[in-house]
């Protein structure tokens, strides 16, 4: 907490969501009670610190998680955690937001829709970088055949736009950092996203968001990367 109060009143630098340490933690395999208890630390550090979005994601490699019934029955204590966890978070004002990645299990469109769906619940809903959009289009990271949707990244951002409460803007070249790893983040105008319309694409969900944030995961960031991405935000 004083941490984040020097941060704002001497360098005007706020926080604008909490990655958390949760360990081990894969929530698709824990007890409701289990899951809630490893992320109340960070609940109620997001609560000390002023914060009102905590990340959250699968963390599972998409190759443990092969279709059948032990997916959905994963699928399922999923659902249940995250529900469970935004009704807590939403007590106390903290929103769940839940980061997709071309490593990490459900990097499908449609599983996406059907999670949100599932959860059903105001105070969860999705981190939408712009870099990892890009490579669910082209269907990276994807087990067996691939979802490739026909209106590429703009279809992908349609569709998930209704549950849009984080964005990370990012550029994309469309590779993976490494084999079987992240998205590659690109300072914006040096990759092959057009922002316009995927911003566009977004809508309303993305003006009602009180952040954009820019993701330079993965690089040594520079002063003209910073003021690449400044100048381009300002633009946007």
């Amino acid at each position: 907490r004083e941490i984040a109060a020097r941060l704002r009143d001497d360098a005007g630098v706020e926080i604008s969501v909490l990655v958390p340490d949760t360990g081990s933690c894969f929530p698709d395999e824990m007890a409701v009670e289990e899951y809630r208890d490893a992320l109340l630390p960070s609940i109620r550090l997001c609560v000390e610190c002023g914060v009102r979005i905590l990340r959250v994601c699968t963390r599972a490699p998409v190759a443990k998680r092969v279709p059948g019934e032990l997916y959905e029955q994963r699928f399922a204590q999923l659902v249940a955690n995250w529900r469970h966890a935004a009704d807590v978070a939403a007590d106390v004002g903290v929103a769940l937001s839940c980061e997709f990645e071309p490593c990490f299990w459900l990097n499908r469109p449609s599983e996406l829709e059907r999670l949100a769906v599932a959860v059903d619940h105001p105070s969860f809903g999705y981190m939408i970088d712009t870099s990892h959009l890009m490579m669910m289009s082209k269907g990276s990271g994807q087990l067996g055949e691939p979802e490739i949707p026909g209106g590429g990244i703009i279809e992908c951002a349609k569709r998930l736009q209704p549950w849009l409460n984080h964005l990370h803007l990012a550029d994309s070249d469309g590779t993976l950092l490494r084999p079987g790893g992240t998205s590659t983040h690109l300072p914006l105008g040096d990759g092959e996203l057009h922002f316009p319309d995927l911003l566009s694409a977004l809508e309303p969900r993305v003006h009602q968001l009180e952040w954009w944030s820019v993701d330079l995961f993965g690089r040594t960031v520079t002063d003209r990367d910073l003021r690449v991405c400044a100048d381009h935000v300002q633009e946007l």
